[in-house]
């Protein structure tokens, strides 16, 4: 972003700024080479885009192309949409550690059952035999399962729901 931004700054043609940038962490490569040989940037950014999957490669693009075709600058637009990309990753780390807590109580819930029929066996009793052996014992152990993988399922949803707003 500092690299692309400099060169844009000091009066660089935008294919230029893009080569040189890219020189030392080529992450674009069909835009790269679209601007060596003077193709079409903005839909290579796009594909580059979708193979690398950063989303900012795409929004870049559409800023590529409103420079290129109106003469706007790229310079300030591409600060711009750099800083915002970074926002974007850090709240999404965030959100990753925040949502740690609920993963692992999932988990620990979904064990629980099964350290109960550790600790009733320990005990004496046989809970397994019970819940294996009898029709209202397996229908227990039925509903049991179910509800622990419905659990289980709604904390994923909830979790990934989450983290696709961002």
């Amino acid at each position: 972003d500092s690299t692309i931004r400099s060169n844009l700054s000091v009066g660089l043609p935008i294919d230029i700024a893009l080569l040189r940038a890219a020189a030392a962490n080529p992450v674009c490569p069909h835009a790269v080479a679209a601007a060596t040989i003077g193709g079409d940037v903005a839909v290579s950014l796009r594909r580059d885009a979708q193979d690398q999957g950063l989303p900012v490669l795409a929004s870049l693009a559409t800023v590529w192309q409103v420079a290129q075709g109106s003469g706007a600058g790229l310079a300030a637009a591409a600060h711009r949409l750099g800083t915002a990309a970074l926002a974007q990753q850090r709240m999404r780390r965030e959100l990753a550690s925040q949502m740690a807590g609920p993963r692992a109580t999932a988990r620990v819930l979904a064990v629980l059952p099964a350290v109960g029929l550790i600790l009733g066996s320990g005990l004496g009793g046989s809970p397994l035999a019970w819940l294996v052996g009898t029709p209202i014992g397996l229908v227990v152990l039925v509903v049991g399962v179910a509800l622990d993988v419905a659990g289980l399922l709604w904390i994923r949803v909830m979790v990934t729901r989450v983290e696709k707003r961002l």
